[in-house]
């Protein structure tokens, strides 16, 4: 998978301390990258030099769970938890499927669910016009019928606080002997000066190339989101809006023969 991205690019969602992580690099795990970097930054040094434990949470609902381009599961509820402290992060992110159709996290268990653990140190430099995060995912697979249900996986990212946000995400499974290359851009347009304070609009697309070794699998895939979002206040948000993936994987790699979802 990957350090899951726009999974994390746009920016909220339920957030418990101020903003915040990283734990998927796609559009669909949680429109939270941009609000995870803030976060990390915000951890390193606080007012007066101050160093402070973050942390926040969320929750979200997908009517499908999609992730590097491919859907894994139907529905699902997406919970994740992360601290961060002096630019170190650590998550537990998980995606527990509702639906009783069958293929639930790539297993024939309609009802197998699926958890990654991660930990990370993000840094910005050149006056915070680059920020880059290296870190490490550890999968889990609790359901699987083989042996190992687990995965190992290397991830790395850079982004440019520039027009449009762009960002570049590396990341190596090493059971899967697996290599996924994203790049990624988001944007978030403030509504509150036409509508409500609080309310924005956020839209996110990632391009990505997969290989794995081990199952004999290469495809290219797109994934894009736009949400509504409306911030409460610096310690609450809630969002929706639709999700849109493609990839040319062919039809015996995607649940249900079918490449493109919304």
């Amino acid at each position: 998978m990957t350090i899951k991205t726009i999974s994390k690019l746009l920016a909220v969602s339920f957030l418990l301390g101020t903003s915040a992580g990283y734990a998927q690099s796609e559009i669909f795990q949680g429109v939270d990258a941009t609000t995870e970097a803030e976060e990390r930054e915000t951890a390193v040094i606080e007012d007066e030099g101050e160093v402070e434990l973050h942390a926040f949470a969320t929750i979200d609902y997908e009517s499908m769970y999609v992730t590097s381009g491919a859907q894994g599961a139907y529905e699902s509820l997406q919970p994740n938890v992360e601290f961060a402290y002096y630019g170190f992060y650590a998550g537990v992110w998980a995606n527990m499927p509702l639906d009783s159709n069958p293929g639930g996290n790539w297993t024939n268990d309609e009802f197998s669910d699926e958890y990654n653990i991660y930990a990370g140190y993000g840094m910005s430099f050149m006056d915070d016009l680059l920020s880059a995060t290296a870190g490490a995912t550890y999968y889990l697979y609790p359901d699987f019928n083989t042996d190992p249900n687990h995965t190992w996986e290397l991830n790395f990212g850079i982004a440019a606080d520039v027009l449009l946000n762009p960002g570049f995400e590396l990341n190596y499974d090493l059971n899967l002997n697996q290599l996924e290359c994203i790049i990624v851009s988001s944007y978030e347009f403030d509504l509150s000066e036409y509508t409500v304070d609080g309310l924005s609009l956020a839209a996110g697309v990632a391009f990505g190339y997969l290989q794995n070794e081990v199952d004999k699998v290469s495809y290219f895939y797109v994934e894009m989101a736009v949400d509504v979002v409306y911030t409460y206040n610096e310690n609450f948000s809630v969002f929706a809006g639709p999700r849109f993936s493609t990839n040319d994987a062919g039809k015996d790699n995607n649940i249900g023969e079918r490449a493109t979802n919304f």
